[in-house]
């Protein structure tokens, strides 16, 4: 059941992230389940070193959607909205993230610190709002 999921987007480094979520925890000083999604296995292998087990890490493993390879992509009568769809491959992680995410009280979305580390973050939180 969700109790509470409020999404944070942050974006650091995994260390600067792993400071943050622990002065966070020292500052609720309440045992909550959270939710941390980084882009690659070997850094949720490092953050699950240092967080405690109030923590899930998990790793969304890059790119999740994109825009269909074998159409425009857009719909030109809305105003030029994107139709993006889940990667091919991909829907079982976006499945296991959205379960994830329902039983979590906070989801912390820790891409890489670059244009393209925002946009997975992007549509993880878009993919991840109920």
């Amino acid at each position: 059941m969700l109790v509470n999921l409020a999404i944070t987007l942050l974006i650091f480094d995994s260390y600067l992230l792993t400071l943050i979520i622990l002065l966070f925890t020292v500052m609720t000083k309440k045992s909550k389940k959270n939710l941390v999604i980084v882009e690659s296995p070997a850094k949720a292998k490092t953050l699950k070193k240092f967080l405690g087990s109030s923590y899930e890490i998990a790793a969304c493993m890059g790119h999740i959607r994109d825009l269909p390879p074998k159409s425009l992509g857009v719909n030109i009568e809305k105003g030029f909205d994107p139709n993006y769809k889940i990667i091919k491959g991909k829907e079982k992680i976006v499945k296991s993230l959205q379960r994830q995410a329902k039983t979590a009280d906070t989801v912390f979305l820790a891409p890489d610190p670059d244009r393209e580390g925002e946009a997975i973050a992007w549509h993880l939180k878009t993919l991840l709002q109920c």
